[in-house]
């Protein structure tokens, strides 16, 4: 099983967000204050040259209500425009959920009037596969063709 521990150390290899042209650092290092009492900690954030974000949740042990919620926090965050959600091989406890959080942040900015209303793309969700243990180039060469490819 790749763990939340090593996968999140893969994300955090500034070497090789480097080499995709994105910037990378831990929510708990810079993390993102939503109001006067909420504080936002995303696992990863890439960003790119131009400042675009890219928030990345990795949760292995959370449930489905606490993974829209982050979501919806990293609507908050000024420049985020891509979230995504890694888990573990199995990914139908969650795109239900996430599916229907795009809806209403789609509804909720009438972005069927003016789609520039919403400035957060629509969520998407990575399977890990199991197989891929701790074995970081294995991960990283994964992510680039599942991941990357689809958010550059």
């Amino acid at each position: 099983m790749v763990s939340h521990s090593v996968l999140k150390s893969v994300l955090l290899d500034k070497e090789w967000a480097i080499k995709h042209h994105y910037r990378c650092f831990s929510g708990d290092s810079k993390p993102f204050p939503l109001s006067a009492e909420v504080v936002y900690r995303p696992d990863v954030v890439w960003k790119t040259r131009h400042g675009t974000l890219h928030v990345v949740e990795i949760p292995n042990t959370e449930n489905h209500r606490a993974v829209v919620g982050e979501f919806f926090q990293a609507c908050g965050i000024d420049m985020a425009r891509h979230f995504t959600a890694m888990v573990s091989e199995d990914r139908e406890w969650l795109e239900p959920y996430l599916k229907q959080a795009w809806n209403q942040l789609w509804e909720l900015t009438k972005g069927d009037e003016d789609p520039a209303n919403c400035q957060m793309c629509r969520p998407r969700l990575v399977a890990v596969p199991n197989r891929l243990g701790s074995n970081k180039k294995l991960i990283q060469k994964y992510l680039e063709h599942v991941w990357l490819r689809k958010i550059g």
